[in-house]
């Protein structure tokens, strides 16, 4: 997506958070993922929310995080053919994620 399009989303999905929240029809959630990270020459540096089954993985503390992170990506730190070129990998991070949940929806 560009960015006009992206800012748009963005835009549109405020204006809907906002009218539902003013007829009490959301609850914001604060969740936990991890995002990946990557440096390299021909990609620059690169984040996203890691996937799960086509949905973002969240967790309820940082610490489970962290534990999914280590289980899951901990051999990145050992690999310094991963975090160097033409690669550039690094352990994915704890981040905290807000989430507007409408009601139904749970």
């Amino acid at each position: 997506m560009n960015r006009e399009v992206d800012e748009n989303y963005e835009a549109y999905m405020a204006d809907i958070g906002r009218d539902n929240l003013a007829r009490g029809l959301t609850r914001m959630s604060n969740l936990w993922a991890a995002e990946w990270h990557s440096c390299n020459r021909l990609d620059g540096e690169r984040r996203h929310i890691l996937y799960e089954d086509s949905l973002p993985k969240m967790f309820r503390t940082r610490a489970e995080t962290r534990a999914y992170i280590k289980e899951k990506y901990g051999y990145i730190a050992t690999r310094r053919d991963l975090c160097e070129e033409p690669h550039g990998w690094r352990m994915p991070q704890a981040v905290k994620a807000s989430r507007l949940m409408f009601l139904g929806e749970e």
